[in-house]
């Protein structure tokens, strides 16, 4: 339990008054008059140290709290014989204190180490912030770059391959051309050998023989079929007597 302070002893019935500062005002004339400030209450401990202070007379304390606002109950009234303390002015002299002790010896001055270098300061995140933004759009911009020339390195390739078929279709048509103009050459040397005496048999089967082996090279069945039937049509008509 909190100790009252000796000038706020409580009743029986009262709580104990601890103040923090406490305020004294004197009568003087009739009248009050303050000291003008509230002393701390640990330096008033008793009405010896008020008389040594300031004299005798009817005195009036209040207890104040840390806001220097008077607790409840807090008000005391004491009177000091003005005949053994004669009066004296309400000024607040400082109280004597007893000598300090002398201070110790300081130690000895040693060289201070020498501090690291300072770490360079963080980037504000605002900076922090742009600098990110900036990486995005980069990374972004290389991406899309990356894409572009791939895209471009397809199209190119798909337009080789484009070309390169249709130099294969052209040659394959030159090829069959040229096919057409040999059978046409083998009938008009058969034509020639039959009207040479030579036997049109003979003659037949070495024609028909070429037009079947050039054509199987370059062409689909069906075509071959189709022109060997052309032929043998052909060949047929020019052996028939009165045939063109």
């Amino acid at each position: 339990m909190t100790e009252p302070h000796p000038l706020f002893l409580p009743d029986e019935d009262e709580e104990p008054i601890v103040p923090i500062r406490i305020s004294i005002t004197r009568v003087v004339d009739g009248r009050e008059e303050s000291i003008g400030v509230a002393l701390a209450a640990d330096e008033i401990q008793s009405l010896e140290q008020i008389a040594e202070r300031f004299g005798g007379g009817h005195y009036t304390l209040k207890a104040r709290d840390e806001r220097v606002r008077v607790i409840k109950g807090g008000v005391r009234r004491y009177l000091i014989p003005p005949d053994d303390y004669p009066p004296r002015p309400l000024v607040v002299a400082p109280m004597a204190r007893r000598a300090a002790p002398p201070a110790p010896p300081a130690p000895p001055v040693q060289a201070a180490p020498v501090p690291a270098p300072a770490a360079p300061p963080a980037a504000a995140p605002s900076e922090s912030i742009f600098a990110l933004l900036l990486q995005q759009q980069r990374d972004a911009a290389a991406a899309q770059a990356a894409m572009q020339r791939e895209s471009s390195a397809q199209q190119a390739q798909l337009l080789a391959q484009m070309l390169a078929s249709a130099e294969k279709r052209a040659e394959l048509a030159q090829a069959q051309a040229a096919q057409i103009i040999q059978s046409m050459a083998t009938m008009k040397t058969s034509e020639a050998e039959a009207a040479k005496g030579h036997d049109p048999l003979e003659t037949f089967l070495s024609g028909m023989k070429f037009a079947t082996e050039t054509q199987a090279q370059n062409a689909p069945p069906d075509q071959i079929e189709t022109g060997i039937m052309a032929f043998l049509s052909g060949f047929a008509q020019r052996m028939t007597p009165g045939g063109s």
